[in-house]
C-alpha cells in the first residue's frame, strides 16, 4: 500500500502481515506517514514499537522520520541487526532486494510521497519466477 498511511492503517497492516505469515519470516518496509502535524514524532516511534511487539522479522524504515521508527523498535527490544533504514525509496529498493529472501512475507506500506512503489517494483523484478522454497 504505497498510497496512504496513518497510525491506524499502519497498525492494521502490521496485524495483517503477522496474521498472513504464519511460520514464514516477515519483513516490514515501513515508509513514513506524512501530514501528522504535532503527532509525527510519537506516531513514528509507536510504529517502530508496534512492529517490534508483533515480532516482525526485519524492519526497513524509509523516509525522513525513519530514525524515529528505528528508535521505537529498538526501545521495544528489536534487534539492531534486523533493523534497516533508508532515506528515500531508491535506497530502500536496494536494501530491500538484499534483505528479503524467497519465501518471506513482505509488507510495503507508507504515504504516497515516499514513493514505495519503487520498492515493490524492485522486489517484483528480483523474485519473478523464483520458487518460494529457494533462498532459505
Amino acid at each position: 500500500d504505497c498510497y496512504n498511511a496513518s497510525p491506524r492503517s499502519m497498525s492494521a497492516a502490521l496485524d495483517a502481515l503477522v496474521g498472513l505469515a504464519g511460520p514464514q519470516r516477515t519483513v516490514a518496509v515501513l515508509g513514513v506517514m506524512l501530514e501528522l502535524g504535532t503527532a509525527t514524532e510519537e506516531a513514528h516511534r509507536d510504529l517502530g514499537r508496534e512492529a517490534a511487539e508483533r515480532q516482525v522479522g526485519r524492519i526497513l524504515a524509509v523516509g525522513r522520520f525513519s530514525h524515529l521508527i528505528r528508535e521505537g523498535a529498538l526501545t521495544a527490544g528489536f534487534s539492531g541487526s534486523a533493523m534497516f533504514e533508508a532515506l528515500d525509496a531508491i535506497s530502500a529498493a536496494s536494501v530491500a532486494i538484499e534483505i528479503v529472501r524467497a519465501g518471506d512475507v513482505v509488507l510495503v506500506k507508507g504515504s504516497r510521497g515516499v514513493g514505495l512503489e519503487r520498492v515493490v517494483g524492485a522486489l517484483t523484478s528480483r523474485f519473478v519466477g523464483v520458487d518460494a522454497d529457494e533462498g532459505n
